[in-house]
């Protein structure tokens, strides 16, 4: 029985041809009709429409610092040793050796309370009833800062000096307080409180023959700003700002600036900031300089500036033209103030920018 021959290689390429004929013919009427569209018409398709170009923008009004990053260093003075003069075994640790305060119990040496004390002149021996001194004036003056004594008894250990004594011992957790102070069970601090970057008690060691329980850094004499980061700064008072602290350090020319106000340097050395610094001294420093007064200013798109010299161009809002000083730029924006006094709300741009000051 004859059999219904396939189509050929011929026929299935005939077929293949008039297809793409046909999509051909299909996309050319459709172009043509779009171009007779848009001839009829005279505008694109809706959505096909050129942008329109922006003819003005806003104007945000800021109070410029001229925020700087500086490059900063200490200078501190000799390292200081804490001892106690009292032999024998770490029995008790209190502290786990960052800071230590005035008033505290540090440890107990072969079961005897360890105190710090931050008196103004350290104590060089016992001190009981009736003995008199500059040390004596200095144990009843702390006694009195850290709230333990009313009123200090002048340069005599006497009864009240005695109770805040006791009392002071009490507060540090000394179970059985003594009435006088033996110099064995007291450390002497410089200052209130100390941050230490050596602590060498442990629990059943031994003291070390030196007495020697830990080191302090040397106290911060002061702060030397070394370099200031990006163009020249504009003129006016400044503040440095460092490791949580700031000071206000006036107008300067020349670098390098040295800072040593009192507050400012307390401040850095009781931080934690500065703590993390000790650890690791050759790291490098950084600070926050700012205008102690900042500026007021207007924040513009860059495009919005022209005519410009230098620090010196022009913007333009409703066609008034006002000539400013530029005092920063960046991200595409400009920082300006105008030479006279203002209150913009837009800035010209583009072809609404006639140009000219």
């Amino acid at each position: 029985m004859p059999t219904k021959a396939e189509p050929g290689p011929q026929h299935a390429g005939a077929r293949t041809k008039s297809l793409t004929a046909w999509v051909v013919a299909i996309i050319v009427a459709v172009s043509v009709g779009v171009l007779v569209g848009l001839r009829v018409s005279g505008s694109p398709p809706r959505g096909l429409e050129a942008a329109s170009p922006h003819t003005f923008a806003p104007v945000e009004s800021q109070q410029f610092d001229d925020a700087r990053v500086a490059d900063v260093s200490f200078l501190t003075g000799p390292r200081v040793d804490i001892r106690t003069s009292m032999p024998g075994v770490v029995t008790f640790l209190a502290s786990e050796g960052t800071t230590i305060d005035s008033g505290q119990l540090l440890m107990q040496v072969n079961g005897q309370p360890i105190l710090g004390l931050a008196t103004q002149t350290p104590l060089y021996r016992d001190i009981g009833f009736g003995t008199s001194g500059p040390d004596v004036s200095a144990l009843n003056n702390e006694l009195v800062r850290l709230g333990f004594l009313s009123e200090s008894s002048g340069d005599v250990f006497d009864s009240g000096s005695s109770a805040g004594w006791r009392r002071l011992q009490s507060h540090a957790g000394v179970t059985e307080p003594a009435d006088e102070v033996s110099l064995a069970q007291t450390v002497w601090l410089p200052s209130d409180p100390v941050s230490l970057n050596v602590w060498r008690p442990a629990v059943g060691a031994s003291v070390p023959s030196d007495g020697v329980i830990g080191t302090i850094p040397g106290k911060l004499i002061s702060v030397t700003i070394h370099d200031v980061q990006g163009p020249a700064m504009r003129p006016g008072a400044r503040v440095l700002t460092l490791m949580g602290a700031s000071a206000s350090i006036g107008e300067f020319g020349e670098l390098p600036v040295t800072v040593s106000a009192p507050e400012f340097l307390r401040a850095i050395e009781t931080s934690p900031q500065y703590r993390d610094y000790l650890a690791a001294p050759d790291q490098e420093t950084v600070g926050s300089l700012r205008l102690e007064s900042p500026v007021p200013a207007l924040r513009v798109p860059i495009g919005a500036v022209f005519d410009m010299d230098g620090s010196r161009g022009c913007i333009q809002s409703g066609g008034v033209s006002f000539r400013v000083e530029i005092l920063a730029a960046t991200l595409g924006a400009a920082v300006v103030v105008p030479d006279e006094p203002a209150e913009l709300t837009e800035v010209d741009l583009g072809d609404a920018t006639t140009g000219g000051c």
